[in-house]
C-alpha cells in the first residue's frame, strides 16, 4: 500500500488578523467561512473557533488593532495550502499564518549512569604519619602565637 502525501494528516494551526473595521457578524461570518473550508476538504476542527481582539506590535495597513482568529484543526497536508489560497486575497484578511503542530513523542527517559567516585580507603588515611600531623599542629600553634604578640 503506497502512502502520497495526502493520505497523512497532521494537526494545523490557521491564525488570521482581521481587519478592526468589521462588525461582529461579518467576524462570525469569517470563523464560519474558515470552518466551512476546513470541513468541506474533509478537515476535522479541533475545538471551537476562537476569535480575541488583539494590539499589535506595529502598524498593519495603517491599523494598530486587529481580531486575531485562531483554528486548529487535523487535516491531509495538501489542505493547508488550499486554505492560504482562497484567503490570499482577501482584503479584510490583514495577515495568515498556518503552522504544523508537531505530535507529542512520549521519548524514553534517558538516565544518565552515575560515575563512580573514587573513594579514599582507609589505609590511605592512616597513611599520614603521626609525626607529620603533629609537626604541623606545632607550627599553627607558632603562628597563631605570633599573630596574637603582633596584634598586642
Amino acid at each position: 500500500m503506497s502512502s502520497t502525501s495526502s493520505d497523512i494528516r497532521k494537526t494545523y494551526e490557521l491564525a488570521c488578523l482581521l481587519s478592526p473595521d468589521l462588525s461582529e457578524e461579518q467576524y462570525k461570518s469569517w470563523l464560519n467561512r474558515l470552518s466551512d473550508a476546513v470541513k468541506k476538504l474533509d478537515g476535522e476542527l479541533l475545538g471551537e473557533p476562537q476569535i480575541r481582539e488583539q494590539k499589535l506590535a506595529y502598524p498593519i495597513a495603517k491599523r494598530l488593532r486587529a481580531y486575531l482568529a485562531v483554528i486548529k484543526y487535523v487535516s491531509d497536508t495538501s489542505v493547508p495550502d488550499t486554505i492560504m489560497n482562497e484567503i490570499r486575497h482577501e482584503k479584510d484578511i490583514l495577515r495568515y499564518l498556518t503552522i504544523n503542530i508537531p505530535k507529542e513523542r512520549k521519548r524514553p527517559i534517558k538516565v544518565k549512569k552515575a560515575k563512580p567516585e573514587t573513594a579514599i580507603s582507609a589505609s590511605e588515611t592512616q597513611a599520614i604519619p603521626e609525626k607529620q600531623k603533629k609537626d604541623d599542629l606545632a607550627e599553627i600553634d607558632k603562628r597563631i602565637e605570633e599573630i596574637l604578640k603582633s596584634s598586642s
